[in-house]
């Protein structure tokens, strides 16, 4: 019987407004980038795959990381033009482009507004008044701290936050789920995760 409900944080609790697909879109169509439906699910499918923990992140960020950790400007630009040739652009016209759309992209994300999804805070505070213990893993590399979940206004909601960097694992691998499970008293049985990432969330979960 499930006790204790662990939450992903980006993309399942909270997002930018305008949504990430949506600037996204916008952008490229400054530049006359007409996307199918088809082709921007395809392409938002390999970001997720990307993102989790996948042998290509890992290679870029052993190339591209900056002294604070994050990755720099150029790992940004290399990503985007992966994603602008799974649009079907051209290598060749891929990298000219990319540069351009990073810099937009980075713009656009700065501008947008960073909130909790409209139905996050009614399902959190349903699931606590039915009796489970909330907590979020995400992975990041540190936890977000409390006055920016106080921000969403979903501070109150949980008995603890985690990042997958502070546990020494990244989703999809199953240690970071191990850790947060027993720090938090819990057995795994007694826990379900969610998540928007099939890679990292259902996957990682799952294992």
């Amino acid at each position: 019987m499930f006790r204790a409900v662990l939450f992903d944080l980006d993309g399942t609790l909270r997002e930018f407004e305008p949504a990430l697909p949506q600037v996204y879109r916008e952008v490229l169509q400054t530049y006359r980038i007409r996307v199918s439906p088809q082709a921007e699910r395809a392409v938002w499918r390999w970001a997720h795959a990307f993102w989790a923990a996948s042998d290509e992140l890992r290679q870029l960020l052993s190339q591209y990381r900056g002294e604070d950790g994050h990755p720099t400007e150029a790992f940004w630009t290399i990503y985007h033009a992966h994603k602008l040739e799974r649009l079907g652009l051209s290598p060749a016209q891929a990298a000219a482009l990319a540069p351009a759309v990073s810099r937009a992209l980075a713009e656009q994300v700065d501008q947008a507004e960073d909130r909790a999804l409209p139905d996050a805070l009614p399902t959190l505070r349903r699931l606590r008044a039915m009796g489970y213990r909330l907590a979020v893993l995400t992975n990041r590399r540190h936890a977000p701290d409390p006055e920016y979940l106080a921000r969403l206004g979903l501070a109150p909601c949980f008995d603890a936050v985690w990042a997958a960097g502070e546990l020494q694992a990244f989703k999809p691998d199953p240690r970071v789920f191990q850790a947060a499970v027993r720090a938090w008293g819990f057995e795994p049985h007694e826990v379900v995760y969610v998540g928007d990432n099939f890679y990292a969330d259902v996957v990682g979960a799952r294992r």
